[in-house]
């Protein structure tokens, strides 16, 4: 499934919410749930996930990173992005996967 066709599974969203109408990007390998359960919790909070990082991203979910596939820095492709655009005056707020389960509507993962 794309992930412009997930759908929420919640009856309701709490437009007060901190992912409500923010678009979030996920990066490295999730500890607590797949990539696709976290897509779904966010859009069963009210947001909108994406596959990329660009300037008009809220918050970009740090995972674990597998120091093989990124490099000795660290950074994934996604993260160096968020940096630059930082850099450049975006307002990507990076976050470890804690903060996003705690942004997350308790009722997304049901």
């Amino acid at each position: 499934m794309r992930i412009s066709e997930i759908e929420p599974t919640v009856d309701e969203i709490d437009p007060e919410g901190p992912l409500f109408g923010k678009r979030v990007a996920f990066t490295g390998t999730l500890d607590s749930m797949t990539r696709n359960a976290a897509n779904q919790a966010t859009v069963n909070s009210g947001g909108k996930p994406s596959n990329s990082v660009s300037k008009r991203i809220h918050f970009l979910v740090l995972g674990m990173t597998d120091y093989s596939k990124v490099g000795t820095d660290g950074m994934s492709n996604k993260l160096r992005n968020a940096v630059e655009l930082n850099d450049s005056g975006a307002a990507i707020e990076i976050i470890d996967e804690n903060d996003f389960l705690r942004m997350a509507d308790p009722t997304a993962f049901s």
